[in-house]
């Protein structure tokens, strides 16, 4: 393998002209390859996106049964009060029929 050809005007060794053949080659080759890899891919990635979205609304159900169970604990503070009044009232009348008598 000669790394230098002789020139057919002048007749001296250049190196330029292997050089630029080599080029050329190269570039033609990686353009047909990368092409072919991006076409696969994006059909691929919307498939995905669509599952995702069916999850989400189950979620919401959920929340709207826990509203109710917080309205029932309001009643029954209300009849604890009413039951303290009435034995205050019954203790003092024991002590003034003890000293009377």
């Amino acid at each position: 393998m000669r790394l230098t050809f002789r020139c057919r005007e002048t007749g001296r060794f250049c190196k330029k002209t292997k050089k630029k053949l080599k080029k050329k080659k190269k570039k033609k080759k990686k353009k047909k390859t990368k092409k072919k890899k991006k076409k696969k891919k994006k059909k691929k990635k919307k498939k995905k996106k669509k599952k995702k979205k069916k999850k989400k609304k189950k979620k919401k159900k959920k929340k709207k049964k826990k509203k109710k169970k917080k309205k029932k604990k309001k009643k029954k503070k209300k009849k604890k009060k009413k039951k303290k009044k009435k034995k205050k009232k019954t203790k003092k009348k024991k002590k003034e029929a003890t000293t009377s008598s």
